[in-house]
């Protein structure tokens, strides 16, 4: 939470439109886990609820979700290639909605299948 936000990256997201931008629920579990961990959480809470929350749609983890992490949980067991769970649960809600997830680190996500991925903080656009 104290990175900031490299300026390649708030141009790709200038050239979406607002509706098509969107953070699973998962996510916002995670940022609300570092806030409290941080040294200043009311700060960091605060500044994610009223810069980043109303600006973007935040999907849930519904059933359609959880039954493709079930399924996905046990295909990368015994692909040897497991991940965390939060982890799941975000590819999940992306592979639901048919939503390309955004993420640092693609080797993590890159065996699961019908997942698109992308990563922002390559600055190759």
């Amino acid at each position: 939470m104290k990175r900031k936000v490299p300026q390649h990256i708030l141009l790709r997201l200038q050239k979406i439109s607002p509706e098509s931008q969107a953070i699973s629920s998962i996510t916002v579990y995670e940022v609300y886990y570092g806030a409290h961990r941080s040294s200043a959480p009311q700060h960091f809470i605060m500044l994610f609820e009223q810069l980043v929350l109303p600006a973007i749609q935040v999907i849930p983890f519904d059933e359609t979700a959880a039954r493709i992490a079930g399924r996905l949980r046990v295909e990368l067991e015994q692909k040897g290639t497991p991940i965390a769970p939060a982890d799941l649960q975000i590819a999940a809600i992306a592979v639901a909605t048919g939503r390309i997830l955004v993420t640092g680190n693609t080797r993590h996500f890159a065996h699961i299948p019908g997942l698109d991925i992308e990563n922002w903080l390559e600055v190759s656009s």
